[in-house]
C-alpha cells in the first residue's frame, strides 16, 4: 500500500475542518423546546368491597299524598286604560361623590413565569449535555487515533484540530 499523497491528506483535513464547523453551528443553534406530553400511566387495582349497609325503613305509600288537581278560574276582564302622564322636568345634576375604598385582592392566577435566570439555567444545562456529548464523540476520535499508532503527519494535524476545537468548546 502506497503512502498517502498530499491531497488526500488535504481532503481529510477539509473533512474533518468542516465536520468541526457543523459542530459550533449546532452549538450555537440550541433552543429550548417543549417536549410531548407523557403517556398516561396504567390504573391501580381496585379497592376491596365495604359491608353491605341495612335497610331502609318501609314508608307508607305516597296514594293518599296527591290530591285532585283543580280546574283553571276564568279569565277576568280588562281594565280601562288610563291617561298618559306629562314627563317630568330635568333636574339639577348632583355633585360627585368621594371614591370608594380599594377592593380585596383577587386570587393568584395560575399562568407561570419564567425569568430570565431560570431560562439561562436551562440553556446552559443542555448546552452542558450537549458539549459532554460532543466530548465523547471527540474522544472516541482521539482513541482511534491513538489505537493507530499515531505516528503519521495527518493523524498529527488531525490531532492537533481535535485540540483546538476542544479549547474553544471550553472542553480543555
Amino acid at each position: 500500500m502506497s503512502a498517502p499523497n498530499k491531497y488526500t491528506v488535504h481532503t481529510r483535513l477539509a473533512m474533518l475542518e468542516n465536520a468541526a464547523t457543523e459542530i459550533r453551528k449546532e452549538i450555537s443553534a440550541i433552543q429550548l423546546k417543549e417536549g410531548k406530553p407523557g403517556v398516561r400511566g396504567c390504573d391501580g387495582a381496585r379497592g376491596l368491597k365495604g359491608d353491605p349497609g341495612r335497610d331502609g325503613s318501609n314508608g307508607k305509600d305516597g296514594r293518599d299524598a296527591v290530591g285532585v288537581r283543580g280546574s283553571d278560574g276564568i279569565q277576568g276582564p280588562i281594565g280601562i286604560q288610563g291617561r298618559s302622564g306629562r314627563d317630568g322636568a330635568n333636574g339639577k345634576d348632583g355633585k360627585d361623590g368621594a371614591p370608594g375604598r380599594d377592593g380585596k385582592d383577587g386570587r393568584d392566577g395560575s399562568v407561570v413565569y419564567l425569568g430570565p435566570a431560570e431560562v439561562e439555567a436551562a440553556v446552559a444545562a443542555v448546552r452542558s449535555e450537549l458539549l459532554t456529548q460532543r466530548a465523547r464523540f471527540l474522544g472516541a476520535i482521539d482513541q482511534a487515533i491513538a489505537d493507530n499508532g499515531g505516528s503519521s503527519g495527518v493523524q498529527r494535524l488531525v490531532r492537533a484540530k481535535l485540540q483546538a476545537v476542544k479549547q474553544e468548546a471550553g472542553l480543555v
